[in-house]
């Protein structure tokens, strides 16, 4: 009903705006294409019965209305988040009874800054193509309803999800403070996000497929009485140059485990992990011993250090170092730009990919490139 009402609303101008395609529905559907597009002041552009095949970046700025019908949304990209669209300041983006399209698997985000309305029902997409970001110090509202929900959350916004079958959200815990958490996982009839997570948050028959949260300096997180969580933690950003030394980061069930670095602190009780995947920044120093990893990045002149840990991934950037022992690794190895990597007895199931001028080594042999 909350979603409805604020829908109806909407109503009377979205029937003015498709005046103009009146009796469109009765023959096949059109095909439009869009390049790199801005709609800023009080520009209303709507789709009603269309194929809509985007080709570039779509800002939609100010109090401009952008809304889709009853169409496909496709988006045709040569490489993963080549295009993007972008609704900012009070503009409004609305998509209804249409169908999400994209080629060759390539991911697709779409972002939300300032304070913009979202709106979409019956909106049909696979899996988490278009994913979707409210940035940090934004406060939009969100409203979904009969679509997937795919949702990177660092806002103090309002967000609402109804009859969602695919929920995965990312909730990033950038303002400092403590966090006393919990989260739903599977069938929900209600959710409502607890006070500290500092924003409106309410899910309303959904199933949760997946949640992850994300630690940064000045957060002090615990998590209870989950059954699956993912954690990233972010390392070095927000002045936070402190070095690193963290264990025992593995998935599966902890009773009451705790880590702690100088800026920051993370404990569960009774909860489930499926992965953990810190970031690397700046001048940051990190050493971890007996881990479990999802894909590890290091970025700048930060230098990380494993023993005995396990990956899927690891990823090297700038001009970072990285000396991995007695690991394993799943899927690749990769170092970009000026990124160091030095393997010492570890395996490397997947592939090894030096680019620029990135460099690899095996047991102190280059890997061939």
């Amino acid at each position: 009903p909350l979603i409805l009402s604020r829908y109806d609303m909407w109503l009377s101008a979205l029937f003015i705006v498709l005046t103009f395609s009146e009796g469109l529905a009765q023959f096949p559907i059109n095909v439009v294409t869009i390049g790199n597009l801005t709609l800023s002041g009080d520009t209303v552009l709507a789709y009603d019965n269309k194929k809509i095949l985007v080709e570039g970046n779509i800002h939609v700025t100010d109090r401009a209305q952008f809304i889709v019908t009853n169409s496909v949304y496709y988006v045709k990209q040569s490489h993963s988040q080549q295009f993007w669209l972008y609704v900012t300041d009070s503009a409004t983006f609305m998509i209804i009874n249409s169908t999400f399209g994209h080629n060759n698997g390539y991911w697709h985000n779409w972002q939300y800054t300032g304070s913009p309305y979202i709106f979409q029902q019956n909106f049909v997409s696979e899996g988490c193509i278009p994913w979707q970001t409210a940035a940090h110090g934004s406060s939009p509202t969100i409203e979904i309803s009969n679509s997937p929900m795919c949702l990177s959350d660092f806002s103090t916004g309002k967000v609402y999800g109804t009859d969602s079958t695919h929920v995965w959200l990312e909730f990033g815990l950038q303002d400092p403070g403590t966090y006393d958490l919990n989260f739903p996982h599977g069938a929900v009839a209600k959710w409502v996000a607890p006070p500290s997570l500092k924003r409106t948050f309410v899910l309303i028959n959904c199933n949760v497929v997946e949640i992850d949260v994300d630690v940064w300096a000045g957060s002090h997180v615990t998590i209870s009485n989950t059954e699956r969580i993912g954690i990233g933690w972010v390392m070095g950003l927000q002045n936070d140059p402190q070095p690193v030394s963290l264990s025992g980061m593995t998935g599966g069930h902890h009773t009451n485990s705790t880590w702690t670095t100088a800026t920051a602190s993370l404990q569960l009780l009774n909860t489930s992990v499926y992965k953990f995947w810190p970031t690397i920044w700046k001048k940051v120093h990190a050493t971890f011993e007996n881990c479990d990893f999802a894909d590890i990045r290091s970025y700048d002149t930060s230098s990380f250090n494993a023993t005995g840990c396990s990956f899927t991934l690891f990823h090297g950037y700038g001009d970072s170092t990285a000396t991995i022992s007695r690991s394993t690794i799943v899927e690749s190895v990769t170092a970009s730009q000026n990124a160091k990597v030095y393997l010492w007895s570890t395996t490397n199931s997947g592939q090894y990919f030096q680019l620029e001028n990135g460099e690899i080594f095996d047991n102190g042999k280059r890997v061939p490139t």
